[in-house]
């Protein structure tokens, strides 16, 4: 239990079961890279893309399927202003404008759970009893972000039985996943996020989860949701091991109160404890460093992700969020796992929550609560020496280091900046796009406004500046007391409600600067947008013949082999760029081979000549030989459908 060397990825584990596919998903997270969101819907496409290796391949081709196809069936939760800056803006995350939410805590603190619930239906047929409806809980430690470190990941499956009573265990974590759209700082211009969430919510209590093996119950524990005290540690024990990135003297000292208590944490972290509170522990661990250098990626390579063919989180005071301004770029500790010994069992509560005050007070977090064997699920399953795979193979004994000086300016620095990021976060922001003029070309013009402007002596003491991510950092704008910079003249390719805020403090004679997303409500987009998006992405007939190419290949390996002998999407393609010789492609015997076998593949088919038809540009890349292939085919698979 609890070994370094049983790895598994956030990838596999979005995988849909055999049979099935993705209905719709809820995801929380507190910090969010938008590229690690782009490549999740991967997961739930039947085609396979990853390398033998184990590499995640994230051509051009795929992602745009996967996210026509799933991109709307995703809904994803975020503290409000951390979104991660983007290393290059990427057309296709126009499709994710939808998908995220970002989201305050209620009681003050900052929305921390890292949580994905998927719902599953059967393809082809109804949910019965043979095929039911299947369910998915993913409780990890990480944020959806391509971080290095040691996390922890949870996950459980269950089957929803309509006619079967209601469960009180699911109880606490339905009512959670249907308070999350009423804590959205901006309401998005779709009801899709709160659909999501009421179907879940609805469906939850009447899933009946499967224990992982060696535990005989599960019980979820959502906290800072409500006002009242949230004490997941009831009952007495006996015997405590704490691991958590970060701690507190109040939370450490409230948990080893006549309890045995070990704690693994970071070095600078149990630094920053009192003599009373470390003295109070039996035992005190860091990660050797040797550990801290074997870090598993989130793709199981050195690489995150590799694009074939293609051009104050855990603690509420000031100091603890500061701590957490660098958390994106961990390496080596993250994991926050409790373990107890009680009466003969053994307790282990895993998920978001730090042994901070913070954490269990005002923040919002997750924690899954197993039970098992004593001998399985205890504290000395986990430190048994005599295990040579061990987590105790990895640890080392804190000695407190000489003290060094605090650098009081720097934590100021941070603390402001922790303050300015929150306060643009939930400031009532908007985005307005205008069509203007032009002889050659349409262009656009992109405001971004408040809607009450920002305080002057607060812009006095901070410099605040804006540009959409699809701009580059020389297009930025400084907010004046008007509360609106304006984009002049842009490309419809560059319009977005993903606005990239650089904000720079200062103190005395020193500077600071963070940058952060805000996804804002947007006004004024041109129709058919997404199929507009499609075209930019389809410029010419002959890579719209790969691409149907690609959608009729067979799930697995051939999916991919097919990638292999593509040559992409992004203008990179060989031969006739104007499409001339596009239907040369071997497209009538798949298109047949469909109809027999999978019929829902020419769906795909139908779904994206539709999109295309909306536009004059789509209708000119579609050849005329494939319409008059197509037309027949089409025809009959509508006869098929009930």
């Amino acid at each position: 239990m609890l070994e370094p060397t049983d790895r598994r990825l956030l990838f596999e584990l979005l995988r849909p079961p055999t049979g099935y596919r993705l209905s719709c998903a809820v995801g929380t997270t507190y910090s969010l890279d938008l590229l690690a969101l782009l490549v999740t819907p991967l997961a739930f496409t039947l085609f396979d893309c990853e390398t033998k290796e184990g590499k995640l391949t994230a051509t051009p081709t795929a992602l745009l399927e996967s996210l026509r196809r799933y991109a709307d069936n995703v809904t994803l939760f975020c503290q409000a202003g951390k979104i991660q800056p983007p290393t290059k803006a990427r057309q296709l995350f126009g499709y994710l404008e939808q998908c995220v939410v970002e989201v305050a805590a209620p009681l003050g603190g900052v929305f921390h759970p890292k949580l994905w619930v998927l719902r599953f239906e059967p393809v082809g047929q109804k949910p019965d009893d043979e095929w039911p409806i299947e369910y998915r809980v993913l409780c990890p430690s990480r944020n959806l972000t391509f971080d290095r470190s040691w996390d922890t990941m949870l996950a459980i499956d269950g089957t929803y039985w309509p006619r079967e009573p209601r469960s009180a265990e699911n109880a606490p974590l339905a009512q959670m996943i249907s308070q999350l759209p009423d804590l959205a700082v901006r309401q998005p211009t779709t009801e899709t996020y709160r659909q999501h969430a009421e179907l879940i919510a609805k469906e939850l209590p009447r899933v009946a989860f499967e224990p992982p093996e060696g535990s005989n119950s599960i019980r979820f524990w959502p906290l800072g949701l409500e006002s009242r005290d949230q004490w997941p540690f009831e009952e007495p024990m006996d015997r405590l091991l704490v691991i958590s990135p970060f701690v507190s003297d109040g939370l450490l000292n409230r948990l080893s109160q006549d309890v045995e208590t070990t704690i693994i944490s970071r070095a600078e972290e149990l630094m920053r404890l009192t003599p009373e509170t470390l003295e109070q522990l039996t035992a005190r661990y860091t990660l050797d460093p040797a550990a801290e250098s074997d870090v598993p990626d989130s793709a199981g390579s050195e690489e995150p992700v590799e694009f074939a063919n293609e051009a104050t989180e855990e603690g509420q005071t000031n100091e603890e969020t500061a701590q957490d301004a660098g958390q994106d770029n961990l390496s080596g500790l993250h994991a926050k796992v409790y373990i107890a010994d009680q009466e003969g069992e053994g307790h282990i509560w895993t998920g978001s929550a730090n042994a901070t005050d913070a954490a269990f007070g005002k923040n919002v977090e997750i924690l899954v609560e197993l039970v098992g064997k004593h001998e399985e699920y205890g504290v000395e399953a986990v430190l048994d020496p005599q295990n040579k795979n061990g987590l105790h193979t990895l640890l080392q004994p804190f000695v407190r280091p000489q003290e060094n000086e605090v650098d009081e300016v720097a934590e100021k620095l941070e603390r402001l900046l922790d303050d300015t990021q929150m306060a643009i976060a939930k400031h009532e922001l908007r985005v307005q796009v205008e069509a203007v003029t032009s002889p050659e070309e349409e262009l656009f013009d992109l405001k971004v406004h408040a809607v009450l402007p920002f305080p002057e002596r607060w812009l006095s003491a901070r410099d605040v500046s804006c540009r959409p991510i699809t701009l580059r950092e020389s297009w930025k704008q400084t907010f004046t007391d008007a509360g609106s910079v304006t984009f002049q003249q842009l490309h419809f390719d560059r319009l977005t409600p993903f606005i990239l805020f650089s904000v720079r403090v200062g103190i005395e004679d020193r500077t600071q600067e963070r940058q952060f997303v805000v996804n804002l409500p947007i006004e004024g987009l041109p129709e058919n947008r997404r199929e507009r998006l499609l075209l930019s992405l389809l410029r010419n007939s002959a890579q719209l013949m790969r691409y149907l190419l690609f959608l009729l290949a067979d799930d697995g390996w051939d999916a991919r082999d097919t990638l292999n002998l593509l040559e992409g999407i992004d203008g990179s393609t060989s031969g006739s760029q104007d499409g001339s010789s596009a239907f040369d492609l071997p497209l009538l015997e798949p298109m047949l081979k469909a109809l027999a076998k999978a019929p829902e593949k020419l769906d795909r088919i139908a779904q994206l000549v539709a999109d295309l038809e909306k536009t004059p540009e789509g209708r000119a890349i579609i050849p005329p030989e494939f319409a008059e292939t197509w037309k027949p085919i089409w025809e009959v698979r509508r006869g098929m459908q009930p």
